[in-house]
């Protein structure tokens, strides 16, 4: 047998081709060498089907935790979670409800788990037909805020972070990256009470030497 037949018949057993046999052989050593080189396919195989099966499932779990970008515009964007977010949810829906406010899906982005941030939607608005998607996330890191489309929401809603050691320092960065990030993503829109302005609401703000900070941000004291 040349070199040539050799290879071949050695990539054929690596890659399982048909037709290819581990048992045709007929001296013992020969035997050997083809066995071990089909087992080293299959070891092979099984190796590159576990790191694909592995890379899918890691997707599959980031899609179902939510960790993906939220794709909207024009929507309702609340910063942070403490004990008067559902409250604000109850009075979103109502206010939409009313035609108050034009109804549109709210992005919530604070550092707090996800899953304990939809439980608590869940048990206290069972019955909502919102659209509410959450996110786990540092309000004021821009990449964060980029995840709940902040450069192009038309309502923004920052509450004080729950369990803040500086809650009035958070408030001044997440509103200055906020707006950073919107005056890049819609350069011509200002905020305001207008119909084709950006709408800001700083709740639970103590009022301090920095508040023209957050005024420079949000437009306007709150």
């Amino acid at each position: 047998r040349t070199l040539g037949q050799a290879l071949f018949t050695s990539y054929a057993l690596l890659s399982g081709a048909p037709g290819s046999s581990a048992v045709d052989e007929e001296k013992p050593a020969s035997r050997l060498v083809v066995n071990i080189i089909a087992l080293t396919g299959l070891f092979s195989f099984a190796l590159i089907l576990g790191i694909i099966t592995s890379t899918m499932e890691s997707a599959l779990d980031a899609a179902l935790a939510g960790n993906h970008k939220v794709v909207e515009r024009e929507h309702i964007m609340l910063l942070n979670w403490n004990q008067a977010t559902i409250p604000m949810l109850m009075q979103i829906e109502a206010a939409q409800a009313e035609g108050q406010v034009r109804r549109a899906p709210v992005a919530i982005l604070a550092n707090r788990d996800k899953a304990e941030m939809d439980l608590a939607i869940r048990s206290a608005m069972p019955d909502t037909k919102m659209n509410i998607e959450t996110r786990q996330g540092d309000p004021t890191l821009i990449k964060d805020l980029q995840k709940v489309s902040g450069g192009w929401a038309n309502y923004v809603l920052v509450v004080s972070p729950e369990d803040s050691e500086d809650p009035n320092k958070e408030l001044i960065l997440q509103s200055a990256s906020l707006r950073a990030l919107q005056k890049d993503r819609r350069p011509n829109m200002e905020l305001g009470s207008g119909g084709s302005k950006i709408h800001w609401v700083v709740a639970n703000y103590d009022k301090t030497p920095e508040d023209h900070i957050v005024a420079g941000a949000t437009g306007g004291p709150k």
